[in-house]
């Protein structure tokens, strides 16, 4: 493809951004469809975290049905296996991860069969290479002290609210139409254990890791209110920088970039793809809020607490879901975002 000048593309950034905005207001989007959003993903999280997936346990009867909830739910949005064929990339978690952490497992067991989630849409432009949105599935079964009223780790917020976040992405996007570029939904198992399913994805992917272009991660994002900024996990280590500002800017959302920020780079999913040299952040406002992040890890992170309730901040996670489409239609264009003789 030829080069464009920066006057249309500007006017493309515009027209595409309009259409992946569709229905927002001049400064952001409705209220109502914010809420219909919200209720939306209230509805993942209640049921992701509710005591018949047993908090989510690799290895467990819930974890097979937290996959199974996934790949209907990718299915049914017109989604295709994205694992060579098939939608289950098995592995094993090493048990005894969760013993350090005081997690229930069985005696005698060493490792937990599990299995990574991936869906792919098939991209309109062959072979224009792919944009990859991951969030991990996985919580922690049985944690809470052995005298506890409530030992269930439902993991509500951490982290069936981004699968929430990643199934309604993934929803909308497949019903406006698919990207330019190939895009991957890959729910990850044994993130707990050390992103050990994140690590097994860039190990063995379905496609060569220099082909994805972008990947963003979603973890935790059910912390921050509406209007909240946004912080980018990974900023500064990506080309994806200008591309991910300019995003935030047509999204009516602020950017929040913060040295203390940093922390977070080794400790969520998208590190075991970015140390590989594939561009791979996480977008958030739940990050951005270190109020209310540092309440929630003090209070009910890894705690039988973290459970679902009608009063689970769904704001930001709301405006975080609207964004990340924008964000997958902007780094899926290969017009918006040529690399390489595009």
């Amino acid at each position: 493809m030829g080069a464009i000048t920066t006057s249309r593309r500007k006017r493309l950034i515009g027209g595409l951004l309009a259409f992946a905005l569709a229905g927002c207001t001049t400064v952001g989007h409705s209220s109502e469809d914010l809420t219909a959003i919200e209720a939306a993903l209230g509805a993942h999280i209640a049921e992701l975290s509710s005591s018949d997936y047993a908090g989510r346990m690799p290895g467990s009867a819930g974890g097979v049905a937290t996959q199974q909830y996934i790949i209907a739910a990718l299915e049914s949005y017109g989604f295709q296996p994205g694992m060579r064929g098939n939608w289950k990339q098995p592995l094993t978690v090493p048990a005894q991860r969760y013993r350090d952490m005081h997690v229930d497992v069985s005696e005698g067991v060493t490792g937990l069969l599990s299995a990574n989630i991936v869906g792919i849409l098939p991209g309109s432009v062959p072979d224009s290479g792919a944009v990859v949105l991951l969030s991990h599935w996985d919580h922690l079964g049985m944690c809470g002290p052995p005298a506890a009223p409530d030992r269930l780790c439902n993991g509500a917020v951490d982290n069936a609210s981004g699968v929430a976040v990643t199934l309604e992405v993934a929803r909308r996007i497949a019903a406006q139409g698919p990207l330019e570029r190939d895009l991957y939904i890959v729910a990850t198992t044994g993130e707990e254990a050390g992103l050990v399913g994140a690590e097994a994805f860039a190990d063995d992917p379905p496609a060569p890791l220099p082909t994805m272009v972008a990947a963003f991660n979603l973890d935790s994002v059910a912390i921050a209110p509406r209007g909240a900024p946004v912080a980018v996990i990974g900023w500064g280590r990506t080309p994806l920088d200008s591309g991910i500002a300019e995003v935030i800017r047509a999204e009516g959302r602020r950017l929040s970039v913060r040295k203390e920020q940093d922390r977070w780079v080794p400790r969520q999913d998208a590190f075991a793809l970015l140390k590989r040299d594939v561009p791979a952040v996480l977008v958030s406002s739940a990050f951005a809020d270190e109020k209310r992040l540092g309440q929630f890890v003090d209070t009910d992170y890894h705690r039988a607490t973290d459970e679902w309730g009608e009063d689970i901040e769904l704001g930001g996670a709301a405006q975080d879901m609207l964004l990340h489409v924008a964000l997958l239609r902007y780094f899926g264009s290969t017009v918006l975002y040529p690399v390489g003789d595009e």
